[in-house]
């Protein structure tokens, strides 16, 4: 089995905890080593699964490893990525698909891709970098996801739709077949996107329009 650790402890990581349990039931393969979380106290158990650190310990860590990231959050998704590809080492994102999700044999599926319950990922896709697809999403044809992209449940996105980077869509919303969504999007809860979206800003509402315009993610960090 391989060496495993989910980056977050919160609701999202132990989330991943059970997803990852439930595919070791079908094919054992990953060993849960604990929990890295930098806003937890080392050594605490969540779930009876222990905290090993922060991003500190993966900087100090000389064995392979494969990381888990239990973070829906784009931006620090993509920080942290950035850093521990930074140390150098032969850290492994593997791609999880939960049992019960149906994924198309012609998708492309980049590393670190998480992709839960009940989803349906549909032919000729692309799921960028570190994308999550929550609980019962479904990916119509020939779409695109950018990287570090997160997909709350029961997301509707139909045919032939591009996704930026680091975009977040959020719980029951819909794309129309064709839309563009930028990079460094939000889509509020329930929102129904009817027509392109530009970079970096918030839109909602049924048809959604942008209540909010933001500088790029990167830049508030």
């Amino acid at each position: 089995m391989t060496k495993t650790v989910i980056y977050g402890s919160g609701g999202l990581g132990r989330e991943m905890l059970e997803i990852v349990m439930d595919i070791n039931k079908v094919t054992p393969r990953w060993e849960i080593m604990g929990f890295i979380d930098d806003g937890v106290r080392k050594g605490e158990l969540v779930n009876g699964i222990r905290v090993l650190g922060g991003i500190e310990y993966l900087s100090k860590y000389q064995e392979n490893i494969a990381i888990i990231f239990g973070i829906a959050d784009t931006s620090v998704k993509t920080k942290l990525y950035n850093e521990i590809k930074n140390f150098g080492k032969n850290f492994d994102f593997p791609i999880i698909i939960h049992n019960t999700a149906y994924v198309s044999s012609s998708v492309c599926i980049q590393e670190g891709v998480v992709i839960g319950r009940f989803c349906f990922v549909s032919i000729d896709t692309r799921l960028g970098k570190c994308v999550f697809l929550n609980t019962r999403c479904d990916i119509g044809h020939d779409s695109q996801i950018g990287d570090f992209s997160s997909l709350m449940p029961s997301v509707n996105v139909s045919g032939n739709v591009t996704v930026g980077e680091k975009t977040l869509i959020g719980v029951q919303s819909a794309i129309l077949q064709g839309v563009k969504i930028g990079s460094g999007v939000t889509v509020g809860m329930g929102s129904k996107v009817m027509a392109d979206v530009p970079d970096n800003c918030t839109v909602m509402g049924y048809p959604a329009r942008i209540i909010a315009k933001h500088e790029p993610k990167e830049n508030r960090h």
